[in-house]
């Protein structure tokens, strides 16, 4: 009872650092948890996600796979699209967007579109990364509060790939919570809701439209 106790408490630690953005925390509490819980599905999964969150791509592919073999979920599928995409490999992103599943994704139908489109294209995939690695930048500036790096960077993600919908929010966070430059935020956010409906971009457009209101 105590190691089920234990291993609860860890997955909801892991949870929380995730959905906060501490990427390398929730990694290591997922790795935790699976030698608490041996066994246990979906943790292979959760890794994939941490470790393409940090960039760690040859590490995420590897957990996806995994946890394909293990359980075959259509979400596992949509997420080996994604990130094959942002490393800039087309043929393998395009196979997986073949089977995309939108009943387990918050992308837009037109996106899964215009992605498998650039796939078609070196030099699209080729500025796909390079978006990538501007948000990772960004990302990274944003935790040490250099906003005005982070904004260089995630404006440069954005430019490299206008479907890059976590650039476009998290552009858009900047904007509201530290810029504050309420119109460019919601502006932002537009775009971001535009190419994928999640619960974060969804309260994030609200957010900015109550803060341009009360201008």
């Amino acid at each position: 009872m105590f190691k089920r106790l234990k291993s609860a408490l860890c997955r909801r630690r892991a949870l929380n650092a995730f959905v906060s953005g501490d990427f390398s925390e929730a990694h290591n509490l997922f790795l935790k948890l699976r030698e608490l819980s041996s066994g246990e599905k979906g943790i292979s999964y959760n890794l994939g996600l941490t470790s393409m969150a940090l960039g760690r791509f040859e590490e995420a592919e590897r957990y996806l796979l995994d946890a394909e073999s293990e359980q075959n979920r259509p979400e596992v599928n949509n997420l080996l699209a994604e990130l094959y995409y942002f490393w800039g490999k087309g043929a393998l992103a395009s196979s997986r967007y073949r089977n995309w599943d939108e009943n387990r994704s918050p992308l837009k139908p037109g996106l899964v579109e215009q992605r498998m489109e650039h796939c078609l294209s070196p030099d699209k995939m080729k500025m796909a990364a390079e978006s990538y690695t501007a948000l990772e930048k960004g990302s990274e500036a944003m935790q040490k509060r250099s906003f005005e790096e982070a904004l260089s960077h995630l404006q440069e993600a954005v430019e490299k790939d206008g479907t890059n919908y976590v650039a476009w929010n998290n552009l858009g966070t900047l904007y509201l919570n530290q810029l504050h430059k309420k119109e460019k935020a919601l502006n932002c956010f537009n775009k971001a809701f535009a190419l994928a409906d999640t619960p974060l971009i969804r309260r994030n457009l609200a957010k900015a439209g109550e803060a341009h209101k009360e201008e």
